[in-house]
């Protein structure tokens, strides 16, 4: 019996808070309060925060504490993203690029005693 992979709650949640935040117009950033996409979802606050606190992670969501939590756009839209992942030679693939990797040497050298 074949089961069907359906995603973790919290990462469906992440989706659609990407969602949000790529179809927000400029200058109205701000996201709905963590308890209201709680109710209005039907998911759990803790699921909520947890999808938040990735994005936060990645720099696409800010939080102000006593403001609420701000998405952005412009970030969430790059393809490239070199300060979240360090694999540089996936991401150049990821990206088209075919990459090839040349080895290099350094050696250290002492100056002479002259």
């Amino acid at each position: 019996m074949q089961q069907k992979y359906t995603k973790p709650l919290y990462l469906q949640m992440k989706e659609y808070l990407l969602e949000q935040i790529q179809k927000m117009d400029p200058g109205s950033n701000q996201l709905e309060p963590e308890n209201l996409l709680s109710r209005k979802l039907g998911m759990s606050r803790e699921t909520v925060r947890k999808a938040m606190s990735i994005l936060i992670r990645e720099g696409v969501i800010t939080r102000w504490h006593g403001k609420g939590n701000f998405g952005h756009p412009a970030v969430s839209n790059l393809t490239m993203r070199v300060d979240i992942n360090s694999d540089f030679r996936r991401i150049l693939r990821n990206a088209g690029y075919k990459v090839k990797t040349i080895r290099s040497e350094t050696t250290l050298k002492h100056p002479s005693k002259q």
